[in-house]
């Protein structure tokens, strides 16, 4: 793993599987930059001379600026434009919360806060600059005016959003775009969405509702709320997800990754759950983690949750291939709800230019005879 000097150990009792975080982090792995490196491992607390066994954990990357992290250039503070990284999240009173056009305009209930430049690095020109520079991104996507919204081509890494949508749709991670939610820029560059974070209550794994296997969310997200009524924006979704479904995110692979995991845990399984007992399997023992039952428009009573790990380990698998199954074909519904089409317009103005290339060659062709 890259050197480094922060670093979380990240706890498994939300998610009897113990793997959706690793799987995650894993499959981002092979096609998002940045994504968080982590470590299985078992945790031994020692009082004075006494080893009590702690669980299963992940020793996990934490999310920063750094050559082994978010590797953008370092802010200089003698300079005015600057990379950054921005976290969107509930509001922090001891982080460096920006006021932005998406939020002071109700498009965001949540905040976007300043995560590099530092508290202890970062000048208030850099605060203001990032908030404006965001700002600026922000009135492109909310704009009702086609000629100023086809412009966020120009101002955010378009594939990097695509991934994210699409990675976090995938895994039914509903959090992402609302929280834990990670965007940088880098010096002269556009924004990118990423890294990807914190997938304890993703597939399936929320606990009021279960996932919605025929339904796509993360459309209501964010800037994609905007990006996605373009028409151009959702081909681009459906193209590259029907790539990635022929490899990364083919139903094969994430079988054979999830099979993969659970044999590395091997008996470290027992042992965790032979740890927690009865707070996975009983809902007074699990407060607010409990996954609720859930009835259906049918009728029909769905227990969520499992007593054995093989039957987590199943709900996960089926969970995940059934949404997967849907998703590109509710991409291409979405198209038809889309008031935008950046693709035939930027058509259009080409078509323009041949237009008027065939129209004033010939033209002085006859000028130049005479």
């Amino acid at each position: 793993m890259g050197m480094e000097h922060e670093w979380i150990l990240n706890g498994s009792l939300a998610d009897k599987s113990m793997l959706r975080n690793y799987l995650s982090y894993s499959i981002a792995s092979e096609f998002m930059e940045f994504t968080p490196d982590a470590r299985y491992c078992e945790v031994l607390i020692r009082e004075n001379s006494e080893l009590t066994y702690g669980g299963v954990y992940l020793l996990a990357e934490t999310i920063k600026v750094g050559p082994d992290r978010v590797n953008i250039h370092k802010f200089k503070p003698n300079q005015l434009m600057n990379s950054y990284l921005v976290r969107r999240d509930r509001i922090d009173s001891q982080g460096i919360m920006l006021d932005t056009y998406g939020r002071l305009n109700g498009f965001s209930s949540e905040y976007i806060g300043l995560e590099y430049p530092s508290k202890t690095l970062v000048t208030e020109d850099m605060i203001q600059y990032v908030s404006k520079d965001i700002s600026e991104i922000e009135r492109v996507l909310y704009a009702e005016n086609s000629k100023i919204f086809e412009l966020y081509q120009e101002v955010i890494d378009v594939d990097s959003f695509i991934d994210y949508f699409l990675f976090n749709e995938f895994f039914g991670s509903y959090d992402a775009g609302n929280f834990s939610t990670y965007a940088y820029k880098d010096m002269g560059g556009k924004l990118h969405m990423g890294p990807v974070w914190d997938l304890d209550s993703a597939m399936d794994n929320y606990y009021l509702e279960p996932l919605s296997e025929d339904d796509l969310a993360f459309q209501t997200k964010p800037w994609f709320d905007r990006l996605c009524m373009d028409k151009e924006f959702i081909k681009k979704l459906a193209s590259r997800y029907a790539n990635l479904r022929r490899g990364i995110l083919s139903d094969e692979h994430i079988a054979e990754k999830i099979d993969e995991i659970v044999a590395y845990l091997g008996d470290a399984i027992e042992r965790e759950w032979s740890r927690w007992g009865d707070t996975y399997t009983h809902e007074e023992g699990y407060h607010n983690l409990w996954l609720q039952d859930y009835e259906t428009e049918e009728g029909i009573v769905l227990h969520r949750n499992a007593h054995r790990y093989q039957d987590e380990i199943y709900r996960l698998k089926s969970a995940l291939a059934s949404h997967a199954s849907y998703i590109y074909d509710q991409i291409r519904i979405m198209e038809r709800s889309a008031v935008f089409d950046t693709g035939s317009i930027r058509w259009r103005g080409w078509a323009l230019l041949v237009v008027v290339f065939l129209f004033f060659v010939p033209a002085i062709k006859v000028v130049r005879r005479k």
